[in-house]
């Protein structure tokens, strides 16, 4: 056999190789990993809100949202301050502020809670749950 054939021959395998390769990267479909924890848990769907419940919802997030950003900014400028210059001060200050957005994160669901209508409370602490985990994801 030629050596030009046999480099032809080579270079075909390889090319086959590659193909099936490359096609079953992209035909395969790959498992998602906990997608559902990654989103955020539609309140709506979960507790059947109505419409004005819906709203009540949006207006209570929209103030625990500013909230936890204002404490977010002030805790920031503590820790910033306290890797600066440490001291037992500013570490009960970055404390308080933790406590603080602990504190509002249970306003905002027991305010939530309180416009439940009875027959939804029973999907009420799976929706927490879910919310915690990705808080805290």
């Amino acid at each position: 056999m030629k050596r030009e054939t046999r480099y032809k021959i080579i270079i075909g395998a390889l090319l086959i190789i590659n193909v099936v390769q490359v096609s079953s990267l992209i035909l395969t479909k790959r498992p998602q990993k906990h997608l559902r924890e990654h989103r955020k848990p539609d309140a709506k769907e979960m507790l059947r809100l109505d419409d004005e419940q819906n709203i009540q919802f949006k207006t209570f997030s929209r103030e625990h949202h500013k909230s936890m950003v204002s404490l977010k900014k002030e805790q920031k400028k503590y820790v910033r301050s306290y890797f600066l210059q440490p001291s037992d001060s500013l570490l009960k200050r970055i404390k308080d502020v933790e406590e603080k957005k602990i504190l509002a994160t249970e306003k905002h669901f027991n305010d939530l809670k309180s416009v439940l209508h009875e027959e939804q409370l029973p999907a009420y602490e799976d929706f927490k749950e879910r919310a915690l985990r990705y808080v805290l994801r």
